[in-house]
Protein backbone atom coordinates (compact mmCIF):
# COMPACT_ATOMS: atom_id res chain seq x y z
CA UNK A 1 0.00 0.00 0.00
CA UNK A 2 2.70 2.53 0.72
CA UNK A 3 4.75 1.62 -2.34
CA UNK A 4 1.48 2.09 -4.68
CA UNK A 5 0.70 5.53 -2.82
CA UNK A 6 4.61 6.41 -3.21
CA UNK A 7 4.53 5.78 -6.86
CA UNK A 8 1.35 7.46 -7.38
CA UNK A 9 2.96 10.48 -5.99
CA UNK A 10 5.78 9.94 -8.56
CA UNK A 11 3.87 9.56 -11.37
CA UNK A 12 1.68 12.63 -11.07
CA UNK A 13 5.29 14.41 -10.96
CA UNK A 14 6.36 13.07 -13.95
CA UNK A 15 2.88 13.10 -15.66
CA UNK A 16 1.98 16.27 -14.66
CA UNK A 17 5.40 18.34 -14.64
CA UNK A 18 6.06 20.52 -12.12
CA UNK A 19 4.33 23.62 -13.68
CA UNK A 20 1.09 22.33 -13.60
CA UNK A 21 1.31 20.85 -10.17
CA UNK A 22 -0.79 23.39 -7.58
CA UNK A 23 1.12 23.88 -4.27
CA UNK A 24 -2.16 22.69 -2.76
CA UNK A 25 -1.34 19.30 -4.81
CA UNK A 26 2.49 19.63 -3.25
CA UNK A 27 1.13 20.33 0.16
CA UNK A 28 -0.79 17.07 -0.33
CA UNK A 29 1.93 15.13 -1.08
CA UNK A 30 4.47 16.24 1.22
CA UNK A 31 1.81 15.28 4.22
CA UNK A 32 1.14 11.67 2.52
CA UNK A 33 4.90 11.28 2.62
CA UNK A 34 5.57 12.31 5.97
CA UNK A 35 2.97 10.10 7.31
CA UNK A 36 4.40 7.53 5.28
CA UNK A 37 7.75 8.63 6.67
CA UNK A 38 6.29 8.65 10.51
CA UNK A 39 5.08 5.01 9.79
CA UNK A 40 8.85 4.16 9.70
CA UNK A 41 9.21 3.59 6.04
CA UNK A 42 11.90 5.61 4.49
CA UNK A 43 10.50 8.04 2.63
CA UNK A 44 12.80 11.47 3.48
CA UNK A 45 14.01 11.24 0.07
CA UNK A 46 10.86 12.28 -0.92
CA UNK A 47 9.79 14.48 1.53
CA UNK A 48 13.13 16.49 1.11
CA UNK A 49 12.58 16.46 -2.93
CA UNK A 50 8.46 17.53 -2.58
CA UNK A 51 9.53 20.39 -0.43
CA UNK A 52 12.34 21.51 -2.31
CA UNK A 53 10.02 21.75 -5.73
CA UNK A 54 7.47 23.78 -3.44
CA UNK A 55 10.08 25.99 -2.27
CA UNK A 56 11.09 26.48 -5.88
CA UNK A 57 7.53 27.15 -7.12
CA UNK A 58 7.24 29.92 -4.75
CA UNK A 59 10.01 31.18 -5.35
CA UNK A 60 9.44 31.45 -8.86
CA UNK A 61 6.03 32.94 -7.77
CA UNK A 62 7.50 35.68 -6.29
CA UNK A 63 10.02 36.53 -9.39
CA UNK A 64 7.45 36.76 -11.30
CA UNK A 65 5.39 39.12 -9.29
CA UNK A 66 8.92 41.21 -9.18
CA UNK A 67 9.23 41.37 -12.30
CA UNK A 68 5.57 42.61 -12.72
CA UNK A 69 6.52 45.06 -10.28
CA UNK A 70 9.90 46.01 -12.52
CA UNK A 71 7.94 46.45 -15.35
CA UNK A 72 5.70 49.19 -14.06
CA UNK A 73 8.15 50.89 -12.70
CA UNK A 74 10.23 50.99 -16.02
CA UNK A 75 6.77 52.53 -17.80
CA UNK A 76 6.31 54.97 -14.81
CA UNK A 77 9.85 56.04 -15.80
CA UNK A 78 9.34 55.98 -19.25
CA UNK A 79 6.23 58.53 -18.73
CA UNK A 80 7.63 60.70 -16.34
CA UNK A 81 10.75 60.64 -18.90
CA UNK A 82 8.39 62.13 -21.88
CA UNK A 83 6.83 64.51 -19.60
Amino acid sequence: MFLRTLCGIILELQDKGLDKITEDELRNMIGVANEIKNMKVNTEWLFLRLEEILEARQILGQSGILKEEKDNNRKVIETAKRE
